[in-house]
Order: C-alpha cells, then structure tokens, then sequence
C-alpha cells in the first residue's frame, strides 16, 4: 500500500480551506503555511497550520514536514 500523499498549502482563508478539505478527504496528509495575518480560522479548523511565528517562511517549514506537493494559494507567493 502506498503512504499517503503529503501536501502543503500555502494560504489562507476560504479557497485554502476548502482546499485542504478536499484533499483530506480524498486521503492526503495536508498542512497550511498561513501567508498572511488574517484569514487563519478556516484551514485551523481542517490540519495544522503554521505561521511566520512558527517558521519564518515554507521553505523552512519543509525542514521538519517533507511534503511530495507545495501549493501556493496566493498571488503574494513568491515573495514569501
């Protein structure tokens, strides 16, 4: 049996959240790296979440969480 697949979600709010539903539901392993101050109620009710308190940026967050997907829900992505 194959392990699931891991996946980071970089976002936050409605469209983050329901993305990370989506994938749970269908069996992957998903945590969000929140980019922005607000917007953080919705993915923290669906998989662990992170902040820039937590880890300064993804990059570093993928130090301790591997993930096989990283998806950037956000236009200010690359200057994260």
């Amino acid at each position: 049996m194959q392990s699931p697949l891991s996946v980071l979600i970089i976002g936050v709010g409605a469209f983050t959240q329901g993305l990370a539903q989506t994938l749970q539901d269908a069996g992957a392993n998903v945590i969000v790296w929140l980019s922005r101050d607000y917007g953080h109620y919705g993915p923290q009710q669906i998989c662990s979440t992170y902040d820039e308190h937590d880890f300064a940026s993804p990059i570093e967050l993928l130090g301790t969480h591997a993930c096989d997907i990283m998806i950037p829900m956000s236009i200010d992505w690359a200057q994260q």
